[in-house]
């Protein structure tokens, strides 16, 4: 979504393909969900028990899960809200905003992942 040209935002070329951005969303959506889910459910509480010294990290990839929830949310509820037959340029610039967050946020939480959890996967099995 962030990849859309103007052109294609233009000359409308991206409402033929929002059936299949809105299912890939979903996907995506439902992935990430499921993904932190684990690791809020499974993994941070783990890491806690056995490792307190790691809680001020585990603390950061929790304010993650939290931000991204809320942008999920916000995708989610942005992908119900109107039929394709009204999407506006000013909807597909939102949600091409929105796409770029979610981006931002992902890189920067598979950073951590990799610098906090990875190690300790590693050392400690």
């Amino acid at each position: 979504m962030s990849n859309l040209s103007d052109q294609d935002r233009q000359s409308g070329d991206t409402r033929q393909l929002l059936p299949a951005i809105q299912q890939h969303q979903q996907s995506l959506l439902r992935n990430l969900h499921s993904h932190h889910g684990f690791e809020d459910s499974t993994v941070f509480p783990a890491i806690r028990l056995k490792h307190p010294r790691l809680n001020v990290a585990i603390d950061l990839m929790e304010k993650d899960h939290q931000a991204l929830d809320q942008l999920l949310h916000m995708l989610h509820q942005r992908a119900q809200a109107a039929p394709s037959s009204l999407i506006s340029s000013a909807i597909l610039d939102t949600a091409r905003n929105q796409a770029a967050d979610l981006e931002a946020l992902l890189h920067g939480h598979m950073q951590n992942e990799e610098e906090i959890l990875v190690p300790c996967y590693l050392i400690y099995g």
